[in-house]
């Protein structure tokens, strides 16, 4: 739950890094918070709005750590098009930001 809290907490912060386990943490409990609202939802006869709006809440960090995983990886963020392309472009973008990360330094604690 710390690396979904600190995505929120770093919504606006499209310069930094972010390494690959805190994206992926944090793509998995959003997803499964947006299947909880969507089965809610389902069993109790709503239209979706609140799937809705835990989207557009959650847009702006989604986009955020993307774009700073995509960083990571050493890739600009001009490869965020590639969702673009219909299809292979969400199994492609799966795959940028699946890579290792290549600014290793930053990673390091202070003082090491």
């Amino acid at each position: 739950m710390y690396w979904y809290l600190d995505a929120f907490r770093h919504y606006a912060d499209f310069t930094s890094l972010t390494q690959r386990r805190a994206f992926w943490m944090f793509a998995l409990i959003s997803v499964l918070i947006s299947l909880f609202i969507a089965t809610t939802e389902i069993l109790t006869n709503n239209p979706g709005w609140l799937d809705l709006i835990y989207s557009v809440i959650a847009l702006i960090p989604t986009l955020a750590i993307t774009v700073r995983r995509l960083r990571d990886t050493g890739l600009s963020l001009w490869w965020f098009l590639v969702l673009l392309i219909p299809g292979f472009g969400v199994l492609i973008m799966l795959v940028l930001l699946s890579l290792p990360s290549q600014n290793y330094a930053t990673h390091q604690p202070k003082g090491v």
